[in-house]
């Protein structure tokens, strides 16, 4: 390059002469006060934490312009990583002064200072020592901007990355619609990634073609291929390419790529594209796609693509499971509409042959036991996918977030004395801490392991306690039976309402202690929750929001038992569940029985008055667990 008349071939430009008394170089930056001001505002954009790099550089590009005492003649550019931040005219075709930025001895760019020629072929400029002395110190200053943006960048990164994985884990427990959860794994893969466009499908079990619900409500108007739909029989291009080898792909020129075969007629252009497997115990389940983001895409969003599509393909596998249970439930119902024709041919017979009468009766007892049979094992089968779940979710997640913590303790070891990298550091491991423990609680709120392993008075013992911990609300518990009398079936469901009347505690009832006690009466197994807070009103338990309560009630008539729930105001609540302790085939005779009492006498509390309610998931929109 060619450099103006007076400057160094190096880039450095000679010195001129000093100005004389009372007199200044038209372009200088004169004196220690207004050099200082102008190092305190470019060292200001250091500590803008919410700032990004770019930003940061941008202002301080501004800042050094106007420090200039005729910042119109003159153009601050800083150039970092082959990006330009620049601050007036730099139109002059090399830089009057220049400072390389270095990090390490590595040289990531420089600050240019450009001066405007006022007449063609003029070089006369000046630049004061202390104006020098200040371009050098921000230059070295901008090594360690540019390190700690860009941790702050990857922190961030980190921080939603996780964020968003939490927020799916929880879709998982709470969403039954498949094109729901594909729509939310998409709006997290395309927003963490800035991509434009981008799919989420699932493999059809019956088939084996993939099924794209996200297609209707991202692209489909946009869209201009002929015939277009959402299921695809035929994988080809790069999306195919991942569907049948089962790897991640990421392209930045996917029209170079050998693996492509183009677009057809209409379709979207593709700049870039970014595509990972849902793969569960080596089945292919489905596939995530991204394309045309604002950047090239890099290995983090192919690690962010790949961890999401890992809990996309658990909500796939739960969504074949449902729709197996789904058939067999049918086929089930046809066969008892089959026998129960059976049955009515059978009657008419009856009527003409006493001799048959013992026969078909007992044909009718047989079936009824079925029925029986069948309702206790649907369940069971819910119970146990939930404990599935719960042991999917925290061995998956919890080993990768495990797997990040060692990650992260090992890179605190070699920070050295960057005690800001290492707070970082601290900082983000902090996070994952606290993402490993929001794992372990989904885990333990869909099935605790105490429960199974040491029974219903140490896993309401467990409860209890971790209750306490959380809300500050004294507890206390009282049983006295003998465990090995209870059918496991009882103790789940007994369970499962205590857990409810607890959370209503928590979220309505204002209460500073909280009651259990847990007994046998009769033939009967009784769970009683008290709490001292303001009570439940009539009102509020027939509200149509009460979900909570339903799910208890129904919870107890499940196993032909009731629920009571009465409350006074201003003394508290108190809930009692009664369950016969009978077996299951005995418990048909009271399934049918009206739940809204539940015939008990609740023992009184010294001097309290009347008990109430758990404040119930009187829930505004808790619903029943």
């Amino acid at each position: 390059m060619d450099h103006p008349q007076g400057v160094a071939s190096g880039g450095e430009p000679p010195l001129a002469e000093a100005p004389k008394e009372g007199e200044v170089g038209r372009c200088g930056l004169p004196g220690t006060a207004r050099g200082l001001l102008c190092l305190s505002e470019v060292f200001g954009f250091f500590d803008r934490s919410d700032l990004s790099l770019s930003e940061a550089l941008q202002g301080i590009a501004r800042a050094i312009h106007g420090g200039f005492l005729d910042p119109g003649s003159v153009g601050v550019r800083i150039v970092i990583g082959g990006r330009a931040y620049q601050a007036g005219d730099c139109r002059r075709s090399a830089p009057c002064l220049k400072e390389d930025v270095l990090r390490r001895g590595e040289k990531l760019g420089a600050v240019e200072v450009y001066l405007r020629e006022e007449k063609p072929g003029e070089s006369r400029y000046s630049f004061r020592p202390e104006g020098r002395l200040l371009l050098r110190l921000i230059s070295g200053a901008l090594g360690r901007l540019v390190s700690r943006k860009e941790m702050e960048e990857t922190w961030r990164w980190e921080r939603e990355q996780n964020r968003a994985l939490a927020e799916l884990s929880g879709a998982l427990l709470t969403a039954g619609d498949i094109e729901e959860i594909s729509w939310v794994v998409l709006q997290h893969a395309k927003r963490m990634t800035g991509s434009r466009y981008g799919y989420v499908g699932y493999i059809d079990m019956e088939t084996g073609h993939l099924v794209c619900p996200t297609f209707t409500r991202d692209i489909w108007d946009a869209c201009g291929v002929k015939d277009k739909g959402v299921v695809f029989s035929d994988f080809r291009g790069l999306w195919g390419w991942v569907l049948k080898n089962r790897q991640p792909l990421l392209s930045n020129r996917p029209a170079e790529d050998p693996r492509s075969t183009g677009v057809p007629e209409g379709h979207i252009p593709i700049e870039r594209f970014l595509s990972v497997p849902a793969v569960m115990g080596g089945l292919l389940v489905g596939q995530v796609a991204l394309a045309n983001s604002d950047r090239d895409y890099g290995e983090k969003d192919l690690e962010l693509a790949a961890r999401l599509a890992d809990l996309y393909a658990v909500a796939v596998m739960r969504m074949w499971t449902e729709r197996e249970l789904d058939r067999y439930r049918l086929q089930l119902e046809e066969l008892v509409r089959k026998r129960t024709r059976e049955l009515e041919r059978s009657n008419l017979r009856l009527r003409r042959e006493l001799e048959e009468k013992a026969r078909r009766e007992e044909e009718l007892r047989n079936m009824a036991g079925q029925l029986r049979s069948l309702s206790c094992h649907l369940q069971s089968v819910r119970e146990e996918e939930r404990h599935r779940i719960a042991r999917e979710v925290h061995d998956t997640l919890g080993q990768e977030l495990t797997g990040l913590k060692i990650e992260l303790s090992l890179l605190a070891r070699n920070v050295g004395d960057d005690a800001e990298l290492a707070r970082r550091l601290s900082e983000i491991a902090g996070m994952v801490d606290s993402t490993i423990r929001s794992v372990r609680e989904i885990s333990a709120e869909l099935r605790p392991g105490i429960l199974d392993d040491l029974g219903l008075e140490a896993a309401l013992e467990w409860q209890l306690a971790r209750f306490e911990e959380k809300t500050g609300v004294r507890c206390r518990l009282h049983a006295g039976m003998e465990e090995r009398l209870l059918d496991p079936e009882i103790a789940v469901t007994l369970f499962r309402v205590a857990q409810e009347a607890l959370t209503n505690v928590a979220r309505h009832a204002g209460a500073r202690e909280v009651e259990v006690r847990l007994f046998r009466e009769g033939e009967e197994i009784a769970l009683q929750v008290r709490d001292d807070g303001r009570g439940v009103q009539e009102e509020e338990l027939e509200s149509a929001s009460a979900l909570g309560v339903l799910s208890m009630r129904e919870r107890a008539a499940a196993l032909g038992g009731c629920l009571s729930i009465r409350g006074d105001r201003g003394r508290g609540t108190t809930l009692e569940v009664r369950i016969p302790m009978v077996s299951p085939a005995g418990r048909d005779g009271r399934q049918g029985e009206d739940l809204s009492t539940c015939g008990s006498a609740f023992p009184e509390r010294g001097g309290s008055g009347g008990e109430g309610d758990m404040e119930g998931n009187l829930d505004k929109g808790s619903g029943g667990r």
